[in-house]
């Protein structure tokens, strides 16, 4: 293969680490950028090359830097890692990127109706099936506040994973919240759910134009504060793959994305929580298991690069169920114990 460029975004996120390793062995040069300087950012050692950038909320300087590495490096594709940087890609992916002939390596569909978690609700709730649901959400014109079910979830409509959550379980918190609201003039913005207790299941999803789909659950028994899963459990759960790629073709969503969904044990009901449209923080799960999702993605969009790669896989799984049949299902954990030398001091 020649050698394509991939410039990688945030690559002291959770997923980085994986996605380095996996397009290093496939043959790309991996340049990396990240908003911390070289030497607090682990995965800078991995790379064939770093440089700190701007944030994205700074968007004139930050695509500033974005270009002068395009040029500079020549890079033939970028993959952003974080949702902030995805919704900075999609909002300019043609007029300022794809014209230049910047492959982005970006889901294809309406990235907007992904990030507005009310509508797509609402509009996913024809497409489930027995034992799948959405979480019936209302604004606030919609809501009965004289006699609230608590607990609640209060989300912001467009919102980016957790990002404006807000847990509500007694009527002087969801006064407290209310009084807050108001002051900031954010009525319209939030919405509400009630609160679903039970265990997170993931569901790194790969559907491709060429035909290829792909899913694999893991189940999130340890969580950080902030949704990672540290120790998982990968899972074969035909239905739950089944019901995440149709709402992938419901959506006319191509691409690598991950699905979150919550098991209600009692309803025996597995309720719809999101969908990112990036990889998930835990995708190196699913590559050690045996789910290539950044194999598939690589050889969709550079198809002629990556035809020897698509031939070999061609030849040692010759359908799905062979495929499956090499997936290593079982717990998997991710630790933090190496300490390194990041820069020496004269």
């Amino acid at each position: 293969m020649k050698e394509k460029r991939i410039l990688l975004t945030a690559i002291g996120s959770f997923s980085a680490r994986a996605i380095i390793k996996r397009l290093k062995e496939l043959g790309f040069f991996v340049f990396g950028m990240d908003c911390y300087p070289k030497e607090w950012v682990v995965n800078a050692a991995l790379v064939d090359g770093f440089i700190q950038v701007p944030l994205v909320s700074k968007e004139e300087d930050y695509e500033e830097a974005c270009f002068s590495i395009v040029e500079n490096r020549g890079i033939d594709a970028i993959f952003p890692l974080t949702d902030i940087e995805v919704d900075y890609f999609y909002k300019n992916r043609r007029k300022k990127y794809e014209e230049k002939g910047i492959v982005l390596l970006l889901p294809k569909g309406d990235l907007s109706l992904i990030r507005n978690k009310y509508l797509l609700g609402r509009n996913l709730s024809l497409s489930m099936e027995k034992g799948f649901s959405v979480i019936e959400g209302k604004g606030y014109e919609e809501m009965d506040f004289s006699e609230p079910e608590f607990p609640l979830v209060a989300k912001l409509k467009s919102g980016r994973s957790s990002e404006g959550l807000h847990y509500i379980h007694s009527e002087d918190q969801l006064g407290f919240f209310l009084n807050q609201v108001f002051r900031e003039q954010k009525e319209d913005a939030y919405f509400f759910q009630k609160q679903i207790q039970g265990k997170i299941y993931t569901v790194d999803l790969f559907r491709g134009e060429s035909g290829v789909e792909r899913a694999l659950v893991r189940r999130e028994e340890l969580r950080t504060g902030n949704g990672a899963g540290t120790s998982v459990r990968i899972l074969p759960n035909e239905a739950l793959e089944k019901i995440s790629l149709k709402l992938m073709a419901d959506l006319k969503l191509y691409g690598l994305v991950n699905m979150e969904w919550i098991y209600e044990e009692e309803e025996r009901c597995f309720y719809f929580l999101e969908c990112n449209p990036r990889p998930s923080g835990g995708i190196g799960f699913s590559e050690m298991a045996g789910g290539d999702f950044v194999g598939f993605l690589m050889e969709e969009s550079f198809p002629k690069e990556m035809q020897e790669e698509r031939e070999k896989r061609e030849k040692n799984v010759e359908d799905k169920m062979e495929y499956l049949a090499k997936i290593r299902y079982g717990s998997y954990g991710k630790v933090y114990e190496d300490y390194y030398l990041s820069g020496e001091e004269e």
